[in-house]
């Protein structure tokens, strides 16, 4: 190709472009530079992004911490360890019970010492609710769904100007909370299936007594009443169990 020199034209050959194409070039200059703001503001407001949603996960964690205690409930850790020897968890998880006056559904963060916190009122529900929760909550814990959920949150933070990026993380978490319930039932068996709901229900309408604690990494919402009618369904179907 032939190369003009001065600022009437860029080449094909010099420019990437097909034989035969030329740009002016301040036309190309002007391209490149605009390239590059959007690069960059494009990589500043994903930072941003992530830097939000994952200081505002660091400070529920950080209020939720100085608002609750390690268990000492002899029959609450029994019970723990029992719902930890029934999905073979082999990690150390710590069990936190937050003080009177604050809601929240049972929730599990923490890459190396998961911890699983109940609010006051669970720590009073029966022994086999408690089992349920218990095992629900470990269960992420044994399918590392913490790491699956900072993934979501890492890329469609990124992709944060992509219209489907919030359903993708919704879709996530849902999915995390569906594996959750299939693993469940393969620990207790068909004939508790509507126990474990009736636990998921009550635990749906606890969140009406007033505002709960959610973070960006914790479990997903489950008082919608669309996500509780997709998890029933999805506990009566036969699916194998995801370990």
């Amino acid at each position: 190709s032939i190369t003009f020199t001065g600022t009437a034209a860029v080449s094909s050959a010099s420019a990437g472009l097909p034989d035969g194409l030329f740009v002016p070039a301040r036309l190309w200059e002007a391209a490149s530079y605009l390239t590059a703001f959007i690069l960059f503001l494009w990589v500043t407001l994903s930072l941003a992004h992530i830097t939000h949603r994952v200081c505002g996960y660091a400070e529920s964690i950080r209020y939720l911490t100085s608002r609750s205690v390690v268990c000492r409930d002899e029959k609450l850790c029994a019970v723990f360890q029992h719902a930890a020897a029934q999905v073979r968890l082999h990690r150390k998880a710590v069990l936190r019970v937050v003080e009177e006056g604050i809601h929240l559904s049972p929730c599990t963060s923490g890459f190396f010492t998961p911890t699983v916190y109940i609010s006051h009122i669970q720590a009073q529900m029966a022994p086999d609710e408690l089992e349920y929760i218990f095992l629900h909550e470990l269960c992420h814990v044994k399918r590392h769904d913490f790491f699956l959920k900072m993934l979501a949150l890492l890329s469609t933070s990124v992709h944060f100007w992509a219209p489907f990026s919030v359903e993708v993380r919704r879709q996530v978490y849902e999915d995390c909370e569906m594996g959750c319930d299939r693993m469940v039932l393969s620990c207790i068996g068909k004939k508790r299936c509507s126990r474990y709901m009736q636990t998921i229900l009550a635990i749906a309408e606890q969140r009406l007594q007033g505002n709960v604690i959610r973070g960006e990494l914790f479990s997903y919402a489950a008082g919608a009443k669309e996500i509780l009618l997709r998890r029933y369904r999805n506990l009566l179907e036969e699916k194998p169990a995801l370990s």
